[in-house]
């Protein structure tokens, strides 16, 4: 009896904890992305969660069925002469570490006054970890160089 105990919960065991089914990407290191558009995506939802998503600071994921996406955004800003642009996606165990530089204008620079809301979308292959704006670097320019 105690045998066929063992043996059955051995077997318990080897499903709870050896039978888990990924189907997600599971890349270590460097990511490969591509930057989309907002007229380039046809799935409603993504474009739902983009226009609420795009006007918070940071890093937003969002998964349909063939991609994640992953937003970064610098938030609200007052004026023009912002962009944003994602540098790398890096992969370890539990996160995608998200590096992006913002480029601010200069305080003299000439912008429009309106309101903004600097942001990239890029996707990756689906993936199930839990996106981090590991890095934003900021940068002043003056516009036109």
């Amino acid at each position: 009896m105690k045998r066929k105990l063992s043996f059955i919960l051995m077997i318990i065991t080897f499903f709870l904890t050896g039978c888990e089914i990924n189907t997600t990407s599971s890349v270590i290191g460097d990511i490969p992305f591509e930057v989309v558009t907002t007229r380039s995506i046809e799935n409603e939802a993504v474009l739902r969660w983009y226009e609420r998503s795009r006007k918070e600071e940071g890093a937003f994921k969002f998964d349909d069925e063939e991609y994640t996406y992953i937003l970064i955004s610098a938030g609200e800003r007052r004026t023009g002469g912002y962009s944003l642009n994602t540098m790398s996606i890096t992969g370890d165990n539990k996160h995608l570490n998200v590096k992006a530089k913002l480029i601010e204008p200069l305080p003299s620079s000439m912008v429009v006054q309106v309101i903004t809301y600097p942001s990239q979308l890029v996707r990756i292959e689906k993936d199930n970890r839990e996106v981090v704006l590991k890095e934003l670097i900021r940068e002043r320019r003056q516009l036109g160089s």
